[in-house]
This record gives C-alpha cells, sequence and structure tokens, in this order.
C-alpha cells in the first residue's frame, strides 16, 4: 500500500511536469526572440526532460545493485527527495538563470529513476511470482490517479496561486513520496529461497 501511495506522490509530480511545462514555457517568454528559435528552445527544453529520464532509469538500477544490494527503497527515498529540492526551485531558475536546461535534466533523471524501480524491480520483489503482475498493476492505477490531479487540479491551482506555488506543491510531494519510500528502506528481494519458505 505505501508503494502504492509513494507511486501516486510520482505521478503527481511527473504528469504534473509534462502537462505544465509547456505553458509554464509560454508564460515565461522563453525564446520569443524569433517564432522557429521560440519553437527550437521550447522543444529543446521540454525534451531534456525525459531523455534525462532515460539515463535516470538506467542509473537508479545500477545504483540498487552497485551500492545497496539490490534494495530498491534507498535510492527511491534518495532521488524523490532530490525531486522535490529541484521541482520547487526549478520554475524560478528558468525564469532567471540559464541553469533551467540542467535543472530540467535533474528533475528528469529524479522522476524516471525512482518510476521504473517501483513499478518494474519493487513490484516484482515485493509481490513474490505470483503476484508481480497484481501489484505492478495496483502501483501503476494508483499513479494514474496522482497523473489525473496534475492535469485538472493542478491547473486549478495554477489559476489560483500561479506556477511557483504549484510546483513548490509538485516538491512536496515527491518529499512526502521520498518519506513513504523511506519505510521500505531496510527490505531486500525476496529470493526463490526466502519464497519457498514463506
Amino acid at each position: 500500500m505505501d508503494r502504492g501511495a509513494t507511486f501516486f506522490l510520482l505521478d503527481l509530480n511527473r504528469y504534473g511536469f509534462v502537462n505544465w511545462m509547456p505553458s509554464y514555457l509560454d508564460a515565461q517568454g522563453v525564446g520569443h526572440t524569433s517564432p522557429l528559435l521560440a519553437d527550437f528552445k521550447k522543444a529543446m527544453t521540454l525534451c531534456i526532460h525525459p531523455l534525462a529520464g532515460s539515463a535516470g532509469a538506467i542509473l537508479a538500477g545500477w545504483a540498487t545493485d552497485r551500492f545497496f544490494g539490490g534494495r530498491r527503497g534507498p535510492v527511491i527515498a534518495m532521488l524523490l527527495a532530490l525531486l522535490g529540492l529541484f521541482s520547487s526551485s526549478s520554475p524560478m531558475s528558468i525564469r532567471e538563470h540559464r541553469a533551467g536546461g540542467a535543472r530540467c535534466r535533474a528533475v528528469g533523471m529524479c522522476t524516471y529513476g525512482p518510476h521504473i524501480l517501483m513499478v518494474g524491480h519493487a513490484a516484482q520483489d515485493f509481490g513474490k511470482k505470483s503476484g508481480a503482475a497484481g501489484a505492478a498493476g495496483f502501483i501503476d492505477a494508483v499513479g494514474y490517479i496522482g497523473a489525473s490531479l496534475a492535469g485538472w487540479w493542478a491547473g486549478k491551482l495554477i489559476d489560483a496561486r500561479g506556477y511557483q506555488t504549484t510546483f513548490v506543491v509538485f516538491g512536496f510531494a515527491a518529499v512526502l513520496g521520498a518519506l513513504l519510500a523511506a519505510l521500505i528502506w531496510k527490505a531486500k528481494p525476496k529470493t526463490d529461497a526466502t519464497e519457498a519458505t514463506s
């Protein structure tokens, strides 16, 4: 259940950025020197989020095996904590500094790393062989509830409070997810031997 809640909070953040970053960039006038340059700059800013996410997914999987003996909890918790930090500060950085592209890359890496660990590896680790598909389906389904809120509810919040407040809320969701992920910090994947005895 805690993994489902964590994924709910992650997808609230993830789809918040996917849904609202384009309109935020428009509102900030990113690249408005010419129509062609504006489109190119916006496309590059938006593409670096999922591209960095691909690297983040590989890095997260490698780190769980290299440093934590296959434990997913520490990597998920640390990446979500960083995601909360980067999410909360990214609107200001894009508006005021050239570091906005780097911040978008950091958000992407910290988003897709926990995503792949929770839906893929953690579901298999804790759902056993007989229940891995069901566990993955449950976690993913709860995540899409968060994704739906990132569309409708976040739009209402942007209208009422603006982008800066909304992105801080996305960051808070990630930090709360990190705290929930810390509950499985010491949990190790089940092996064939442990499944046989359980």
